[in-house]
């Protein structure tokens, strides 16, 4: 067992979508790289911010009924890990959130039609 912090979310969205996700949000932070397995729902990326440099390492696995579990481990121990975690936790929220809504009211117009 790993005594780095982590932190573990489920999501109402399936495993492929989530992922997608985890890797834009290593985009969208400039991050770099570092492991990326679809198939075994790794995706991990290192992020320099404040003069710190944290590698995130996501672990994505599928549950049931287009469900996922998120595990979030952080690989160096800095004092503000945990806040990092949420931080984390909330850009992934917030950008699934986006994409939930789009695919809702792409659902609707198709019923329209």
């Amino acid at each position: 067992m790993s005594d780095n912090p982590t932190g573990s979310k489920i999501y109402l969205q399936p495993e492929g979508l989530v992922f997608g996700t985890i890797a834009d949000l290593a985009e969208m932070q400039k991050g770099k790289v570092t492991l990326s397995d679809s198939r075994q729902g790794k995706f991990s990326y290192s992020v320099n911010l404040y003069g710190t440099e944290r590698e995130y390492c996501f672990s994505v696995t599928n549950i049931e009924k287009k469900r996922c579990a998120v595990k979030l481990e952080i690989s160096e121990q800095e004092p503000d890990n945990d806040i990092m975690i949420q931080r984390q936790f909330a850009l992934l929220d917030s950008m699934l959130t986006i994409t939930a809504e789009t695919l809702f009211a792409e659902q609707g117009k198709q019923d329209r039609d």
